[in-house]
């Protein structure tokens, strides 16, 4: 699920319809500074976040329930010298709420972060196989008969 949020402004009419698409889906929050792909492979979900110029004290991810929450903080850089004429970079907070639909291990998710981007593992939890019982096979007791009975 990645869309291109250059496009979505608050004049463009398919924003309503985009976010309630995105709720539909289990999306949920502001997507204008970190742009999301989400991957669903046999084994685990992968989630990829776009954070350019952040580090991970910028970032926090938690899982409260079935939410995946993302959420962080672009900071202006102080000038160290010199005077800015001209800046077109966003600065802003971001939080993104994914909802998931089937349960993952909370005890094995990764977050990795590289070259501006959150890579997000979330392993999916085994399904829970219907167990064969076996059935043993009890002779019943003979009663003995007993000779003038």
């Amino acid at each position: 699920m990645h869309w291109n949020t250059s496009l979505l402004s608050a004049s463009n009419p398919f924003l309503a319809l985009r976010r309630d698409f995105e709720r539909k889906v289990g999306l949920e929050g502001d997507s204008g500074l970190a742009g999301l792909t989400v991957v669903e492979a046999p084994e685990y979900f992968s989630v990829q976040l776009d954070v350019p110029g952040m580090r991970e004290s910028d970032i926090n991810v938690s899982l409260h329930d079935d939410h995946l929450i993302i959420e962080g903080e672009r900071k202006a850089q102080k000038l160290s010298e010199g005077k800015e004429i001209y800046n077109d970079r966003v600065f802003r907070s971001f939080r993104r709420v994914l909802r998931l639909q089937e349960p993952v291990d909370r005890n094995a998710i990764e977050a990795e972060l590289s070259n501006g981007v959150l890579t997000l593992k979330l392993r999916r939890v085994p399904e829970v196989q219907p167990q064969k019982i076996a059935i043993r096979t009890v002779q019943p007791e003979v009663a003995q008969s007993q000779p003038g009975a």
